[in-house]
């Protein structure tokens, strides 16, 4: 299925933009469903920092959390706490990293962050933005 009839099929079953980012990359990561409905609710259109950068956080988060848990040889179900504090401050400092490159390369590409200074035509906006997150997150999960 292309890209575009993927984020339209999600949007029709009233996934917000955050949403789709985690289903679209949980299909490619092997996350199952939980991971994106822990943002329901989120994303709606609030005019703050927009949705699909709220999902790649989330995304990020949970992408250098399964890592961290990896390189450390525990089981991806162990949590935060259960890290060594090495460990823990090397994931934070990650995440951190990415979350910055995400942010500054979307900018780059968009002229802003914000809901309320992105929004044209919302099904169209909101495609692109969804995309470009998509693009992005891809390029820095290579790592």
């Amino acid at each position: 299925m292309e890209m575009r009839e993927k984020l339209m099929e999600l949007h029709s079953k009233g996934y917000n933009c955050g949403q789709i980012i985690c289903a679209v990359l949980g299909e490619e990561l092997g996350w199952d469903e939980s991971t994106h409905e822990a943002l329901a609710g989120m994303c709606e259109s609030c005019g703050q920092i927009c949705g699909t950068l709220r999902g790649g956080d989330f995304c990020i988060n949970k992408f250098v959390r399964e890592k961290t848990v990896a390189e450390a040889g525990m089981p991806v179900e162990k949590i935060y706490d259960d890290l060594p504090a090495e460990a823990q401050m090397k994931m934070m400092m990650d995440a951190k990293e990415m979350s910055g490159r995400l942010y500054d390369e979307f900018k780059r590409i968009n002229g802003g962050l914000l809901c309320r200074d992105l929004r044209g035509d919302m099904m169209l906006t909101c495609a692109k933005y969804v995309t470009d997150v998509i693009g992005i997150l891809e390029k820095l999960f290579e790592c």
